[in-house]
């Protein structure tokens, strides 16, 4: 059925994700807390999270490149005007729970950022 919607598991890890060839729609998909979203239903469910008060940072993963833009809470409790772009060869890091990885680590089970290193 080339023309039927192809949805990955319920709960989906972010390899899965990433090496699920698409909905079949063209439409851009992106992985947000083991659920596929549409890029639009991301950002405004992104945007929607800010208001929760114990988030304190907000990364979504791209999917088709090694990159993330993190949005950081700042003391007084406001939100930047602007993302914190990181690329690959930088370092995700989540402030609040001193957690850091390589970018290039969440993508190690995926053919994204492998072009180079074959």
């Amino acid at each position: 059925m080339p023309n039927a919607l192809h949805r990955p598991p319920a709960s989906t890890t972010v390899a899965e994700f990433l090496a699920w060839p698409g909905d079949g729609t063209g439409r851009k998909c992106q992985l947000i807390d083991g659920e596929v979203r549409n890029a639009s239903e991301t950002r405004e469910t992104m945007w929607s999270d800010r208001a929760i008060p114990s988030v304190p940072e907000i990364a979504p993963i791209h999917a088709a490149r090694v990159q993330t833009e993190v949005l950081r809470r700042r003391p007084d409790g406001q939100w930047p005007e602007a993302l914190d772009k990181i690329i690959e060869g930088e370092t995700l890091a989540f402030e609040r729970t001193g957690c850091a990885n390589p970018l290039l680590d969440i993508y190690a089970e995926t053919s994204i950022g492998t072009e180079d290193q074959a």
